[in-house]
């Protein structure tokens, strides 16, 4: 089973001993490239946006939790840029296809880059969720300076980890026929193994973390006072510990929920090929796009629910909005201020009659 690495146009599978692969019309190539090109392009500022608020205010880039959110940010933002250049460019290698082409197979258009970017992203909302769970669930021994001297870590091994996952894309990238190809060297038990390797890697530790971590959130919120140390005696308390709770609760089950849903649905499609037979378009490049559309939503879920980053945003807008108003009414007065009144002109030619006579 031969798997074609390509951004644009095909992801083609075709059994091992048949030359004639499975196949989009160009109708349903464009409606695919265009479709990647406008989650990417919807991305790039929600991540833009994030990095400027956070990266703004020296309050907000202290806290570990907005650290990981500028990594998210970073992360998503990559990977929408990746995907919207890997739809403008076509493979076009030498004819004796040298070690640049060699090169530019195994990482780029083998697609290497782009899942090690989207698996990161994944990582990273793990890390976020854990981060959630130490100061929600164990605030006594949650300390913010210990964090944050083992975030750079935390960083690191999300990135890390992410391009070791995936090394398997970049070493089994071949040229097969002039086209860069995925896994044409494995056989049939090989890439059943590899599928259950990448099952347990990409979707199971992320998702199986998640859900214990906003588990544990949710149990930490309902238990009130004993939880958060703090005195829920009073009605406005109450008020205030029951949003926040609603809040994590929408908030974790719509992440939770999006992420299975996209991962599971693209391991469903890759599984029913792999022992069914079933073809991988359009199914593929469907769930590919869910999961570049989870990178594009990321920072409008986490950063548009967050009251602290709807308070910088707004104060942003004020300033600028200030500062122009502030700047034409400087304007408006010097030229106010520039204007000779009646009397005075009067008072001049006056003095320019008597000069004259």
């Amino acid at each position: 089973m031969l798997v074609t690495a390509q951004y644009a146009g095909v992801v083609s599978v075709a059994p091992a001993d048949s030359s004639e692969l499975f196949y989009f019309s160009m109708e349903r190539k464009e409606i695919v490239r265009l479709s990647y090109i406008a989650i990417s392009l919807l991305g790039i500022p929600g991540n833009i946006l994030t990095l400027c608020v956070i990266l703004s205010s020296r309050h907000m880039r202290r806290k570990p939790f907005n650290i990981l959110l500028v990594q998210q940010a970073v992360i998503d933002g990559c990977s929408c840029c990746l995907g919207f250049i890997g739809e403008m460019i076509q493979p076009s290698y030498s004819p004796d296809l040298d070690i640049f082409d060699s090169l530019s197979c195994h990482i780029f258009f083998s697609m290497y880059v782009f899942w090690c970017l989207i698996t990161a992203s994944s990582y990273n909302l793990t890390a976020i969720s854990l981060e959630r769970y130490l100061a929600i669930s164990r605030p006594l021994e949650y300390d913010e300076e210990t964090v944050l001297h083992r975030m750079p870590w935390v960083m690191a091994s999300v990135w890390f980890g992410s391009f070791i996952v995936l090394i398997p894309d970049a070493i089994f990238a071949n040229f097969v026929e002039r086209e860069c190809v995925l896994y044409s060297t494995l056989s049939h038990m090989g890439l059943v193994l590899l599928d259950v390797y990448y099952i347990l890697s990409l979707m199971m530790v992320p998702l199986l973390a998640m859900v214990f971590a906003y588990a544990q959130i949710v149990r930490s919120l309902q238990q009130g006072a004993s939880s958060f140390n703090c005195n829920i005696n009073s009605t406005g308390n109450r008020v205030s510990l029951r949003k926040a709770q609603i809040n994590i609760i929408q908030t974790s089950s719509s992440l939770s929920a999006f992420f299975l849903v996209c991962w599971i649905s693209f391991w469903v499609i890759a599984i029913g090929n792999m022992f069914f037979g079933i073809p991988l378009q359009p199914g593929y490049h469907i769930t590919t796009i869910l999961l570049l559309c989870n990178s594009c939503i990321n920072p409008y879920v986490y950063c548009i629910r967050y009251d602290e980053f709807q308070n910088r945003v707004i104060m942003i807008f004020r300033r600028i909005i200030g500062s122009r108003s502030s700047r034409s009414h400087t304007e408006s007065s010097v030229a106010i201020s520039t204007v000779p009144t009646t009397r005075e002109a009067h008072k001049n030619n006056s003095k320019k009659t008597q000069f004259t006579i």
